[in-house]
């Protein structure tokens, strides 16, 4: 099986107090937001996903995903789990170094711009759909659907926040962010091992999420072929019913 498992971006939520409000997206400029993401792939920028979302856009989604109980307690911004994140470099992953990463689409739904992505390459593809939203004059990314996760980063991460804090005092949700940050930071720097010790670690209400499942993996891609293989096993007897795990 190709690993080409897909990183969601596991990150930590910071509340803007004052916020702007949302514009809307033109046609013309999710056509030259598409032509600039090829472009910026083809000359493999680092931030080419994660330097284009919409931070305050993708924290009111995931806020409307669930009610996050002491979300207040969360005290480190969405910036810094998008920087501990290997989102764009498992993209590049995905393509190796023939792969192509392609527009398939700009199409509007509910009144709002999106764009489909390819990403395929020497280690499988995958379909990103993205939603697009403008703030400050500037078009970006609110949201995204992964057809290899089958969800969208905001359901994703609304999950996850909700098991950190669900029937946790605000000390106790602040390590649950630590701990899962922690991880994320030996997984950057490619000690999966020791990534590996900490992620089993985890409390079982982080780990019983889709988002923890495909970091369990992610890790587990970079170890021997045995511990991949098992956590392989385990995901495709969990999500069987799901369509996108084919894909």
């Amino acid at each position: 099986m190709k690993r080409f498992i897909f990183s969601l971006v596991t990150c930590t939520i910071f509340l803007v107090q004052c916020k702007e409000a949302e514009q809307k997206v033109t046609k013309e400029e999710a056509e030259k937001f598409a032509t600039a993401m090829e472009q910026a792939a083809l000359k493999h920028r680092p931030d080419l996903i994660t330097g284009n979302i919409i931070l305050q856009a993708l924290t009111d989604r995931i806020g409307k995903e669930k009610d996050i109980k002491n979300i207040n307690a969360i005290e480190t911004g969405m910036q810094e789990g998008l920087k501990n994140s290997e989102f764009d470099k498992n993209i590049y992953g995905i393509l190796g170094k023939t792969g192509t990463f392609e527009k398939v689409k700009v199409y509007e739904k509910n009144g709002i711009q999106r764009i489909i992505f390819r990403a395929y390459g020497d280690e499988g593809f995958n379909y990103l759909d993205m939603e697009l939203t403008k703030l400050n004059d500037k078009v970006g990314i609110a949201d995204m659907l992964s057809y290899s996760s089958g969800e969208n980063i905001s359901k994703s991460m609304a999950e996850l926040f909700n098991q950190m804090m669900e029937g946790t005092t605000d000390k106790q949700a602040e390590e649950a962010v630590e701990n899962m940050q922690s991880v994320k930071r030996l997984m950057a720097k490619g000690n999966y091992k020791q990534a590996k010790k900490e992620f089993d670690l985890l409390p079982s209400r982080l780990k019983n999420t889709k988002i923890a499942d495909v970091i369990g993996i992610q890790i587990a891609s970079n170890l021997e072929e045995d511990v991949y293989m098992k956590e392989i096993e385990k995901f495709e007897v969990k999500y069987a019913g799901e369509p996108y795990l084919q894909l």
